[in-house]
């Protein structure tokens, strides 16, 4: 029941609780207003409050992802414009192989073209080499997946793979046996081989001398590492003991040259291009007995010239070629030859002799003077007898070096070219064997020439890998049961696109064939211009290449559009949870305002209420005052 109290006021106390609340409620309006946010503290809604927390935390995950995408993207560009600049190298060395395929090409002519594309090599190389974002290398196969994380988990990452287009089929720079096959069909031991694709039906055949019989017989390559006997015997003297391929009449098709040491003489045979040849001449070197023939451009005039290295004198013969398939008078070099190398070595366009001297403790020069006759321009002492020689660019400068083998005990010795006819020695490598009959190539496919040598004991197959700078691995591959290997023949015999390893062993009648162990790596197609047998390979070699490239390029546009699709899918994400949880936290300005003018009006009403009921008491002292 109401009643008029001097100890309490129970109408201001309750009016004072009522405006405390519509002042409270007022300063909520002018937090909201102020922050624009209806969720302040976790009192306005806790739950609110956490869902809109793990959305705000979605928004900053996906524009980070959006980020990492974005990094990708440019590590993607970086890759897509070396890779067009590989496709444009392959596409110039095309050119070049077509142009050095062409029947009206002098050997020199080749050479220079040759070069070009060598050179074009060591580029393509580089660039996969170089090519890197962030200091990961990205075309050589190094890497081989990229993960770029655009959102939550495993299934947030975008995976890919960039380089697998541009990765070739190498060896490893090591070797199995397939076995052995015999040199001819009946009895004999063959003498020498000259590998290439003579009946033209894009596998490498061999044609080997029959020193007994003073024939030269071909094996038809079938493409696996396997031959057939062709059966035609192609008379070339009484004891013909080495043979070299070369395109003497310029007709571009193979033809043979041979070396009969007993007749002393060369014979020559030339190619129809089907797997047969014709007889040509033969010419005499008086007096000489030549063990090795090899092929050159001497006198600078576009056709192809021989020069002999002799058992009997150690010396030198040279014929100069007429360019029909015949020459003129032997000619000889005043020098002692155990093992003879034919290279430009000082980049004048004319093929210069590296003789290892018999019995010698040195290594000889013997630069062309133009005209088929030499100038011994350099000689180097070595701490062994030159037993095998071979000449390459082993440091990737650009100019001839030299390695030497030495008899068993013996390093090899390294010759690093100066470029201006001069030499200095380079490193030495123990090799654990007689070094003899040094092939120069690159076996394992990484852009650095190999040292492929022979060895009387120990392993039989022995290689120096390359390192690029001018030293070498030694890595001992393999043995075999018969001994005293005489010539390593190297070609692609198997097709697979690594270069394998076929042996000749002194009185053995088979030859031994090593099939190179492969592996894939990011490396410049491997390509000889040199011969127009060699040109004819490449072309396909090349064009296979290119469609890798192409696939390549096509690889990394399809990454490209499918991480742009990932950056829309992200952004329309950030997009719906910002709205989603600015519609839990965001305020309503329009209600908060209308809220603000209602809670001022209550604010106010409240002061006034208040002020009224503190008028209640003195009412009560008005009745106590005397009337």
């Amino acid at each position: 029941m109401s009643r008029i109290s001097l100890n309490s006021n129970v109408a201001a106390l309750t009016a004072q609780r009522r405006f405390a609340q519509s002042t409270g409620l007022l300063e909520q309006s002018f937090v909201r207003l102020s922050s624009g946010l209806r969720i302040n503290k976790a009192s306005d809604d806790a739950s609110g409050l956490a869902i809109s927390a793990d959305l705000d935390v979605d928004a900053r995950v996906f524009n980070q992802g959006v980020r990492n995408i974005n990094d990708a993207v440019g590590l993607l560009s970086v890759a897509e414009s070396a890779t067009q600049e590989l496709s444009t190298v392959l596409i110039r060395q095309s050119e070049l192989a077509q142009q050095a395929a062409n029947g009206t090409l002098s050997s020199s002519q080749r050479s220079a073209l040759d070069q070009e594309a060598q050179a074009l090599s060591g580029e393509y190389n580089r660039i996969l080499r170089a090519t890197s974002f962030n200091n990961v290398t990205l075309l050589n196969g190094s890497v081989e997946h990229f993960r770029v994380q655009a959102g939550y988990g495993a299934h947030g990452g975008v995976e890919f793979s960039i380089g697998a287009g541009l990765q070739q089929t190498v060896g490893d720079g090591s070797f199995s046996t397939l076995g052995t096959f015999k040199a001819f069909s009946g009895s004999g031991i063959p003498a020498d081989a000259g590998i290439a694709d003579f009946n033209s039906d894009g596998h490498l055949d061999i044609a080997t001398p029959h020193p007994t019989f003073g024939d030269v017989r071909l094996l038809l390559g079938n493409g696996d590492g396997s031959f057939r006997f062709e059966g035609n015997h192609y008379n070339v003297g009484t004891d013909p003991r080495s043979i070299t391929v070369v395109d003497l009449n310029g007709d571009a098709l193979d033809d043979l040259v041979t070396g009969d040491l007993t007749g002393q003489s060369v014979s020559v045979l030339l190619g129809n291009g089907d797997g047969t040849f014709k007889r040509g001449a033969s010419f005499a070197t008086p007096g000489l007995q030549p063990v090795k023939v090899l092929s050159g451009d001497f006198n600078n005039d576009g056709k192809a010239d021989i020069v002999t290295q002799n058992l009997s004198s150690g010396y030198v013969s040279v014929l100069l070629g007429v360019g029909d398939g015949t020459f003129g008078p032997a000619t000889t070099v005043d020098t002692t030859v155990h093992d003879l190398a034919v290279y430009d070595v000082n980049d004048d366009g004319r093929d210069d002799l590296v003789r290892g001297g018999g019995g010698s403790f040195d290594v000889r020069v013997l630069t062309s003077n133009g005209d088929g006759t030499f100038k011994t321009s350099a000689v180097f002492n070595l701490p062994h007898e030159g037993r095998g020689i071979g000449v390459g660019d082993f440091n990737g400068d650009g100019n001839a070096d030299i390695i030497a083998t030495g008899p068993s005990g013996n390093p090899a010795t390294v010759l690093l070219g100066n470029g201006d006819g001069t030499y200095r020695v380079g490193a030495t490598f123990a090799i654990g064997t007689a070094g003899d009959d040094v092939t120069i190539t690159d076996l394992n496919g990484d852009g650095f020439l190999d040292v492929l040598f022979s060895g009387t004991t120990g392993p039989l197959l022995n290689v120096l890998r390359g390192t690029g700078d001018g030293s070498f691995q030694a890595v001992l591959t393999s043995s075999t049961g018969a001994s005293n290997p005489a010539e390593h023949f190297v070609g692609d015999f198997n097709e697979d696109g690594a270069l394998d390893v076929m042996t000749q062993f002194v009185g053995n009648t088979h030859f031994t064939m090593f099939l190179a162990n492969t592996t894939t790596s990011g490396v410049a197609p491997v390509v000889d211009l040199s011969t127009r047998s060699g040109a004819l390979a490449a072309l396909t070699t090349l064009s296979d290449a290119i469609v890798g490239i192409g696939e390549e390029l096509g690889r990394i546009g399809s990454i490209q559009s499918r991480l742009e699709t990932a950056v829309s899918n992200l952004r329309v994400s950030i997009e719906n949870v910002t709205a989603a949880s600015s519609q839990i936290t965001n305020a309503d300005i329009a209600q908060e305002s209308a809220e603000l003018v209602r809670r001022q009006i209550l604010q106010q009403s409240g002061a006034a209420v208040l002020a009224q009921a503190n008028l209640g008491p003195q009412l009560a002292l008005s009745l106590l005052q005397p009337r």
